[in-house]
């Protein structure tokens, strides 16, 4: 399998409307390549960030319905199943975007806060950045401050941040024991610079990737995904996006959040 790691990078210091890149950054799996949604590109080839165009957010069922969409702090109970514009609250009150500024340029990614403070997101999306900030996804003048990493699982291309900004609202971590192939599925990222952007699928494969876990999702994902969450229909984060298959549809992988709980404990 051809699977990338891919990131969105921006030559200009300005956040929104720049123009931005692609770098396919690829690693070896037991049966091939694979590839990521977040790191800059080689070829030098240039688009704009509509990073403003909310209202292009993919949300099933009409979940960018602000009016009519519950409170993010209204949880479901163990086992429970919320709506998906309930889960899409809960997620987007969660999301960051990531800024990484190093030698290649400045990039984005995804993130999301999980404990008080902390910011998860994929190890790739911020190797090499000699400076780092984390932007609430849900309203651009949330926060915008500085974070560096506290944990870091390469292996499993995980990364946890500590942040400066004020605290914001935090999404549980499921278990990777309850996840199963057909399952519907959630994603919250920032494909191509389009903030909170909401996609819905399913668990289409629980895979292997070098000896370790990880899950083949059918939920859309693009360049600027990698680092976002992938939630249950409780609303518990199961997994985090890191990579695609070249040339595949809707072929995208997550680290199960498993690997997330032993990060998380490694915070120093």
């Amino acid at each position: 399998m051809d699977l990338t790691r891919t990131a969105t990078y921006s030559r200009s210091p300005t956040p929104a409307g720049t123009l931005v890149a692609f770098l396919l950054i690829t690693g070896l799996l037991v049966t091939g390549c694979w590839k990521s949604p977040d790191r800059p590109s080689a070829s030098g080839e240039a688009q704009n960030s509509p990073s403003e165009t909310r209202e292009q957010q993919q949300v099933p069922d009409g979940a960018g319905r602000e009016t009519a969409s519950p409170s993010p702090d209204q949880s479901a109970k163990a086992g429970e199943s919320l709506s998906a514009e309930s889960i899409y609250q809960k997620a987007r009150a969660s999301l960051v975007v990531i800024r990484a500024q190093g030698p290649e340029g400045q990039w984005l990614g995804s993130g999301f806060l999980s404990k008080q403070g902390t910011v998860v997101t994929n190890e790739h999306v911020v190797s090499g950045a000699s400076k780092i900030q984390v932007q609430s996804a849900d309203t651009r003048d949330k926060y915008l401050e500085t974070a560096h990493p506290v944990a870091e699982h390469p292996t499993a291309d995980l990364a946890i941040l500590r942040h400066s900004g004020e605290e914001g609202s935090t999404l549980p971590l499921g278990h990777f024991e309850s996840v199963a192939v057909g399952q519907s599925v959630f994603v919250a990222g920032n494909p191509k610079g389009l903030e909170a952007t909401f996609s819905k699928g399913m668990v289409s494969g629980i895979r292997s990737r070098d000896g370790a876990t990880v899950l083949q999702i059918t939920a859309p994902v693009s360049e600027g995904s990698s680092g976002g969450p992938v939630l249950n229909q409780a609303g518990e984060v199961i997994g985090v996006v890191f990579a695609v298959r070249e040339g595949g549809q809707n072929l995208n992988f997550a680290v199960p959040v498993s690997r997330v709980r032993e990060t998380l404990q490694d915070i120093r």
